[in-house]
């Protein structure tokens, strides 16, 4: 009975974190893959290399914590924090999509922006409910991964010379003792 509230309260979860996380995937997630798109378009008369680097710079990121953000709401937690290669990427780019979007409010806030003042139900969907989101499955995604490496039987390595490949074989003592090595100094013959 206990599992199936946690289930449900994670299914909840879930349904709320992509009810909130809409308008980010629409507005900048939509800006975010034109300039992507328009990194491509180096070829034109009137492109240069940096403005298509610049380009390619601010998509990139943005469309990774996007997508970061979207997996981590859709991907149950148990299954990413079991394989290795996905926690790393949707950690990361969690992470990065919370730098971003500090950076992002700093910005606004360095230039004068009054936003205790302006901000309407709009602003808030999509200025502070996707970094409350990220930040709530980021957590969640390592407490998922504290919890599978707990489960996790430690393989035990043999000190008596026994390979194990987790260990390479020079960081466990020999078998037998080995004489040093004397160094002698060379001394060509002559046939004189």
């Amino acid at each position: 009975m206990d599992r199936d509230v946690k289930n449900d309260v994670v299914a909840a979860w879930r349904c709320l974190a992509a009810f909130l996380i809409y308008p980010v995937t629409i507005f900048p997630g939509l800006h975010a893959l034109s300039l992507t798109f328009s990194s491509l378009c180096i070829f034109a008369e009137s492109w240069s290399l940096e403005g298509a680097m610049s380009n390619l710079s601010l998509g990139i990121p943005a469309l990774a914590g996007i997508a970061a953000l979207w997996s981590s709401v859709i991907v149950p937690f148990p299954v990413l924090a079991r394989d290795r290669r996905s926690f790393v990427l949707v950690a990361a780019g969690l992470m990065a999509g919370l730098v971003l979007e500090g950076l992002f409010l700093m910005a606004g806030l360095n230039l004068g922006l009054d936003l205790p003042l302006h901000l309407s139900v709009a602003r808030v969907w999509l200025f502070v409910a996707p970094p409350i989101v990220a930040a709530i499955n980021l957590s969640l995604l390592i407490r998922a991964s504290q919890m599978a490496q707990a489960d996790a039987i430690p393989v035990r390595v043999e000190s008596s010379g026994a390979f194990h490949p987790a260990m390479p074989r020079h960081h466990l003592p020999g078998p037998v003792r080995r004489e040093p090595v004397v160094l002698r100094p060379y001394r060509p013959e002559t046939s004189a």
